[in-house]
């Protein structure tokens, strides 16, 4: 599906006032018109002509109003002869957004096989984050391996960490990117040095090759 372009946006027309140069001028005219169009106006009574006076004052905020009213009319016209286009590019975005996240999806799902390792403990300790990764029979990790605490449910990083130190059963890893705000929020509110890391989430190892090409 090719992908169509924005319609320009449509926005409400701004009320303004006219400066009094252009009252006088609209007020004038309008006498003027008034003078040459009923000559007899001076014979009528005073009401009738206390009348045509007043509507010859009120008459340019009348002007304005019809001309308001005509350019909102206009984007009303605009909105509704661009709304079909609006839906139609609506739903190709969302077909696009379900298309990434299904090949998010498929990928993260790959790594998984291949590059998951399990956390079993999330530390905290003198403002640092580490986890602590059971090893996996088949994936041989380094010290400088890169680790990322994935968001299952959207593939976003929830934290970026680096192996310092590889045990007998375990690996130790320090943050060494930023981490999920949310995520830091929530240890720092229970204020316990260890913790479960967060749910749907899984930590992928990336080898240094990888790391250095990226």
């Amino acid at each position: 599906m090719t992908e169509e372009s924005s319609p320009s946006k449509a926005d409400w027309p701004q009320w303004a006032w006219r400066d009094s140069g252009w009252w006088l001028t609209a007020i004038g005219a309008v006498i003027a018109i008034l003078v040459i169009l009923y000559p007899l106006l001076g014979t009528y009574s005073l009401r009738v002509r206390l009348l045509a006076g007043l509507a010859s004052l009120l008459s340019p905020i009348l002007l304005l109003v019809i001309i308001y009213l005509y350019r909102v009319a206009g984007v009303i016209y605009k909105r509704v002869r661009g709304y079909d286009h609006l839906h139609k590019l609506t739903e190709q975005k969302s077909e696009e957004i379900i298309r990434s996240r299904d090949t998010i999806t498929n990928l993260l799902g790959e790594l998984i096989e291949t590059r998951s390792v399990e956390i079993e403990k999330v530390q905290y300790f003198k403002k640092h984050l580490g986890l602590l990764l059971k090893k996996r029979r088949g994936l041989n990790l380094e010290v400088g391996n890169e680790v990322r605490v994935i968001d299952m449910t959207d593939g976003s990083v929830m934290g970026v960490f680096e192996i310092s130190e590889a045990r007998r059963t375990h690996y130790i890893a320090k943050s060494s990117g930023s981490i999920d705000a949310v995520w830091l929020g929530y240890i720092h509110g229970t204020g316990d040095g260890e913790s479960y890391a967060p749910p749907n989430t899984a930590a992928i190892s990336f080898p240094k090759d990888v790391n250095q090409h990226e």
